[in-house]
């Protein structure tokens, strides 16, 4: 087994790549963690605000950012006859029960080649039909719900069968939710809205206290990784080059 060795020239060469890492990282991080800081200081520098009155007033005001907490509800909830009750919105998707037949080979250690025909069923999607609100109200005011840049996220709320082969699935999110709205106020309108559900300002705040203060430590801790990494692989390659 040949002895692993590492010659004077090439702990040289190393110093010379962990300085030129440290310099690229200088020079990498200044734009990327001031870009996350300023995002981060914009967040805990918003206005707060928590009544519909307040609400009401930033817009008035123009005060810029703002992160306001309260529940965002529907406007003229959706039904179907399928199931019970009111949503902000509804999906119902038809899976239909199905035999599949697979067929491959497999080869054994003697190198002959058999060939295989597997059935199996399953479930597939068919499609889905969607039950969605236009409308949705936030401490007094009243948006599009497509303005208030919000992911819905669809609870399970049960399964019906047609017939054996047949099945619906529904999915569905509740008329209310609570949440926090980032935005700003600029010529007295709302702009660059973002509703985040089942948060709270205090939350939000000081999951961006915590970016600003820890974002150097994970970008330095993984820079350094790399460099290691880079480092112990310059190490193992065969470096005689550097002894010519």
């Amino acid at each position: 087994m040949e002895e692993f060795k590492i010659t004077k020239r090439e702990i040289l060469f190393s110093t010379i790549i962990i300085c030129v890492m440290i310099g690229l990282g200088v020079w990498i991080s200044n734009p990327i963690l001031r870009s996350a800081s300023e995002s981060a200081m914009n967040t805990v520098s918003s206005v707060k605000v928590y009544t519909d009155d307040q609400f009401s007033y930033i817009r008035r005001t123009d005060v810029g950012d703002f992160l306001a907490e309260g529940t965002l509800s529907a406007v003229n909830p959706v039904h179907i006859d399928d199931i019970s009750g009111e949503y902000l919105k509804i999906e119902k998707e038809k899976e239909k029960y199905t035999r599949h037949v697979r067929h491959y080979t497999t080869t054994d250690g003697k190198g002959h080649v058999h060939h295989h025909t597997q059935v199996y069923y399953s479930w597939d999607h068919v499609h889905t039909d969607t039950f969605c609100v236009d409308s949705v109200e936030f401490l007094g005011e009243r948006f599009k719900l497509d303005d208030v840049g919000y992911r819905v996220r669809l609870d399970y709320k049960e399964t019906q069968k047609e017939s054996m082969t047949i099945r619906y699935i529904y999915r569905v999110h509740p008329i209310d939710v609570d949440g926090v709205m980032f935005g700003k106020c600029e010529e007295k309108e709302y702009k660059n809205l973002s509703f985040n559900r089942d948060g709270t300002i205090e939350k939000v705040v000081t999951s961006a206290e915590r970016r600003i203060k820890n974002a150097p430590i994970v970008f330095w801790v993984l820079w350094i990784l790399l460099t290691a990494g880079l480092v112990m692989l310059f190490y193992y390659l065969e470096n005689n080059w550097l002894e010519d």
